[in-house]
């Protein structure tokens, strides 16, 4: 029953995160007897939750008039205080909201999720292969110094480059970007940990091709595990060594023939772990799917956000370091201070594209290794027409139940899409510095 509860252990410190933010409409029950009811999604228990969730709701409703207001008195001048003004910030309260109202309404996919990823931490344990299927706490180690560093630095972006007037709107948008950080980091933790129990599969997969290997190239006879024999074959292994003493000119084509039979009664290839295995991909392909369905849509409006706040921050960066278009009438703008500010913002935005799609080409890239393991023991000559037909299932298991993560079934996320976003920012840029 431990395994039951390992995943919402690894996801406990982003599942507070996420509720602080609206984040996470559901709770986590601490009783242990009844795993099937741990993930409580019950309106009527979150009332708490709900009404923070409606105040939250409104701020961000606030911000987005103010910015509507904020957006009349600056005009549009420069291309990129148009894009900002226009696009970027309005989007941070957009997303915002719709990250509270699409969370809510996936709650139960959500609690759908968590117990699949508990099915599959109690499948791998059932074969015997982690004592707890667990992941690294992503959260403590990476994930809180970037929240800390990040608040830190928006408290100096509001206090040492915004104007005083604008001082409670460029508070809230930058509040407003910061769920969105946390939606981020929320997709990529659960992303990390189907990967992580995809490692563990393919590293099970792996050793059973490494030690029949390793059997088969053997140049000298070894000792026999005795409980890697079947008591009813006895007799045929016996057999096997009795033949190695037949002359020299045949002892090298008995000796391969009683390596191949000594490894037809292992328990490496068992029938039954295949079809586990089976199981188990099934298993994490069904949370890969659920994922899409929760973060799909949020995730198009990630990747929009980051490639309008490239396009206008890198612009006017360029324009303001090299051309010398400072915006009049705010006294801060162009100054050293928002320079830097301008320079980190751009590291934000670049960084979560890159994190979001390395994620997710890590966890791609891990299927398709089970998947070339899976074709290495297929050419093997020593496994069971059994085991070759499960094996051959399993291989056309994964060819179409591919593990891939798209936004909302439009583009895939991997890391062809990053050089696709850098090369459409890269082409808007040069359109807007032609027509400066």
């Amino acid at each position: 029953m431990e395994n039951a509860f390992s995943i919402k252990r690894e996801l406990k410190y982003t599942y507070y995160l996420s509720k602080v933010l609206c984040l996470a409409p559901y709770s986590f029950s601490s009783n242990r007897s009844a795993c099937e009811k741990s993930n409580n999604t019950n309106l009527w228990s979150h009332v708490m939750g709900l009404i923070w969730t409606l105040f939250m709701s409104v701020v961000m409703v606030i911000g987005l008039i103010c910015g509507i207001y904020r957006y009349k008195n600056i005009g549009s001048s420069n291309p990129a205080i148009a894009v900002n003004s226009s696009l970027c910030f309005p989007m941070n309260f957009v997303n915002a909201l719709l990250s509270f109202v699409v969370l809510f309404m996936k709650r139960y996919k959500f609690a759908e999720l968590i117990e699949k990823l508990g099915e599959i931490d109690e499948g791998l344990c059932q074969i015997k292969l982690h004592k707890s299927a667990r992941c690294q706490n992503y959260f403590l180690h990476f994930t809180f110094p970037i929240c800390l560093l990040l608040a830190m630095f928006m408290c100096f972006d509001v206090l040492q480059v915004e104007e005083r007037r604008y001082f409670i709107y460029c508070s809230l948008y930058r509040i407003a970007y910061l769920i969105s950080i946390v939606l981020i980091i929320q997709f990529c933790h659960i992303v990390m940990c189907t990967q992580q129990r995809l490692f563990i599969l393919r590293k099970e997969i792996s050793s059973v091709l490494i030690n029949k290997v390793a059997v088969a190239v053997s140049s000298t006879p070894k000792p026999i595990l005795v409980e890697a024999i079947r008591k009813s074959e006895l007799p045929s292994v016996m057999s096997t060594f009795s033949e190695s003493v037949y002359p020299v000119h045949a002892s090298r084509m008995k000796y391969q023939s009683a390596s191949n039979n000594l490894l037809l009664p292992t328990k490496l290839l068992d029938l039954h772990k295949i079809i586990f295995y089976r199981l188990i991909y099934s298993n994490i392909y069904d949370a890969v799917e659920l994922i899409n369905s929760i973060y799909g849509f949020l995730l198009l409006l990630l990747f929009i956000r980051a490639a309008a706040g490239l396009v206008a921050n890198i612009y006017y960066l360029a324009s303001t370091t090299i051309y010398g278009a400072i915006l009049l009438g705010v006294e801060t703008w162009g100054s050293p201070a928002h320079i830097f500010s301008l320079a980190c913002w751009i590291s934000i935005f670049l960084s979560t594209v890159i994190a979001m799609t390395v994620t997710c080409q890590v966890v791609i890239l891990e299927s398709k290794k089970i998947g070339d393991i899976i074709q290495k023991l297929l050419l093997q000559q020593h496994v069971r027409c059994e085991a070759v037909e499960q094996l051959k299932l399993f291989s056309e298991q994964v060819t179409k139940n591919k593990i891939e993560f798209s936004a909302l079934c439009l583009f895939k996320v991997d890391m062809s899409l990053l050089c696709t976003i850098l090369a459409s920012v890269t082409s808007y840029i040069i359109v807007l510095v032609q027509f400066k």
